[in-house]
């Protein structure tokens, strides 16, 4: 087993930690956007969650009614075939921190049971439970479990700047300046 799940976490390295730990807090059942993103590399918007929807998915306007309605609704813009949804997490700061600083096993209460709720789950449980993984692991990686344990070792990477935050389009540039008066930053993530 310990093999397999090395593997589950080599493969899900680069998949978006937003979309697999903050998505599924929003309890936004039967909606499932292509992507989500922690924000814009060029604008600063402080815990934000950016879905991103193709405008052609079946039942859009029923996807679109739902996250306006939502309590935590910030945002939406649209570039061409593209909607995007931006959710605040300001009321759940430190769930927001937690994950991008990729201390999953940190996250306590309820959200841990909507985290389990969203797809991988055995790669979520890995995340937020890594003890019970680290005997699996320490003999994959020929190391001790005990070591693994004395550091709090964390078994799932944190989130990737380079894929967590999406790159504005000119577009979206305009809206995020004009509808709703941001200013770009001077720090361009990777």
């Amino acid at each position: 087993m310990a093999i397999d799940l090395v593997k589950k976490t080599l493969e899900l390295k680069h998949k978006n930690k937003s979309y697999i730990f903050l998505f599924p807090t929003l309890y936004l059942k039967n909606i499932t956007p292509i992507q989500t993103y922690m924000g814009f590399k060029d604008f600063s918007i402080d815990h934000t969650l950016i879905c991103l929807f193709h405008t052609s998915q079946a039942n859009m306007k029923a996807i679109e009614e739902t996250c306006r309605e939502h309590k935590q609704f910030d945002f939406a813009l649209v570039d061409g075939d593209y909607l995007y949804v931006a959710f605040t997490f300001l009321w759940k700061k430190e769930l927001y921190d937690l994950i991008k600083a990729g201390k999953y096993s940190k996250v306590e209460g309820s959200d841990r049971a909507l985290m389990m709720w969203g797809k991988d789950k055995e790669y979520v449980d890995m995340a937020l439970t890594p003890q019970s993984y680290y005997s699996e692991f320490a003999s994959q990686f020929q190391c001790s479990a005990e070591s693994l344990a004395e550091k709090g070792a964390e078994l799932v990477s944190p989130p990737d700047e380079k894929s967590e935050y999406i790159h504005a389009s000119k577009t979206i540039q305009k809206q995020l300046r004009e509808d709703l008066e941001l200013v770009p930053t001077t720090h361009i993530l990777p």
